[in-house]
């Protein structure tokens, strides 16, 4: 498993109702993990194509060989734990739909948010 820390601070606050936010861990391609923060929402979120067959070129923590069949992610922020939320589980391997596990919460900038994702294999 592994995971991301989404810090809100008082800049936050001081930027108001104008929204900045960015990709704190990103990629593109068959897998994917990202987690996203803004003044209102945090947003995390994996996804995977389970009829690739992992690389170490993948990165993301992937084992070399193998193929996923289900990802999830979790986030938790102050007293909020969303606890592991999965995406949809792929029935074989010669799937080539893209599957994504995502969850998201109310922001709060008085509080340090982490998040983390992790792969399960067929």
């Amino acid at each position: 498993m592994f995971k991301t820390k989404l810090v809100a601070t008082s800049l936050a606050l001081a930027i108001g109702v104008v929204g900045v936010g960015g990709s704190l861990v990103s990629g593109m391609g068959f897998f994917n993990f990202s987690s996203y923060t803004n003044n209102f929402q945090l947003t995390v979120s994996a996804s995977f194509t389970p009829s690739v067959v992992t690389t170490s070129s993948h990165g993301f923590g992937l084992t070399p060989g193998k193929n996923v069949k289900q990802a999830y992610v979790w986030l938790k922020e102050g007293n909020y734990d969303s606890g592991r939320v999965y995406s949809p589980t792929a029935k074989n391997t010669s799937d080539s739909n893209l599957y994504e596990a995502v969850t998201s919460k109310v922001n709060n900038p008085f509080s340090t948010a982490t998040s983390g994702y992790g792969w399960i294999y067929f």
